[in-house]
């Protein structure tokens, strides 16, 4: 059998729509790649969405805009970073992922004080 047209001019397979499942999927496979390839070009425009600046343990995540934030790590203590969101900045203190707490220094061997016998 071939195929009608139907009112909106679409072809319909007399077997069940078969092309219009077909055509559907494509669009729908269409639609997926588009969106998908427009995430990925966003997720890597907005890698630096942020700044990071400073080397302290605390920083004060303060947003500038447009939905980007910047890191301002200057702060030894979470106390120190509080004034600088509350003084009206949208923002809120957090650890600095990229903090590296200097080495620990080890105490020196004890100086060990031999008495020789003196004869």
């Amino acid at each position: 059998m071939g195929a009608a047209t139907f009112g909106g001019g679409r072809r319909r397979n007399e077997g069940g729509g078969e092309l219009d499942r077909r055509e559907l999927g494509k669009r729908m496979m269409r639609m997926v790649c588009t969106c998908a390839g427009a995430a990925a070009l966003l997720l890597a425009a907005g890698m630096p969405g942020h700044a990071l600046s400073g080397d302290a343990p605390w920083c004060a995540v303060v947003e500038i805009g447009s939905g980007e934030v910047e890191w301002d790590c200057h702060y030894q203590t979470v106390e120190q970073c509080a004034p600088n969101v509350i003084a009206g900045n949208r923002g809120f203190c957090n650890h600095n992922p990229y903090y590296v707490p200097p080495p620990v220094r080890g105490h020196a061997r004890p100086s060990v004080r031999r008495h020789y016998r003196v004869n």
